[in-house]
């Protein structure tokens, strides 16, 4: 059934498959805890929400970056022209 869709889909396009990590950088943050956090600093930390959870003196995402939240199944993507702190 998936195949049909996506021939539907492409209606006759070429596409190239690539793999993820061909196209993306993937990685995941190191772990804060909340007293480390701050109601104002330099950069968002971002966990569970695409509202920051605090701030914090360092960043490990640089600006112009996408990222993913994800909480159990459900997820949304984010992006942020300033750089950030991803707990994941």
């Amino acid at each position: 059934m998936m195949h049909k869709f996506l021939e539907k889909l492409l209606d006759g396009e070429k596409v190239v498959w690539r793999k993820l990590g061909e196209v993306a950088l993937i990685k995941r943050g190191r772990r804060l805890i909340k007293s480390q956090l701050k109601s104002s600093d330099k950069y968002a930390v971002y966990q569970n929400s695409l509202k920051p959870l605090g701030y914090y003196h360092e960043y490990n995402v640089n600006g112009d970056s996408t990222f993913i939240i994800a909480a159990g199944s459900a997820g949304e993507i984010g992006y942020s022209k300033n750089r950030f702190w991803d707990i994941k």
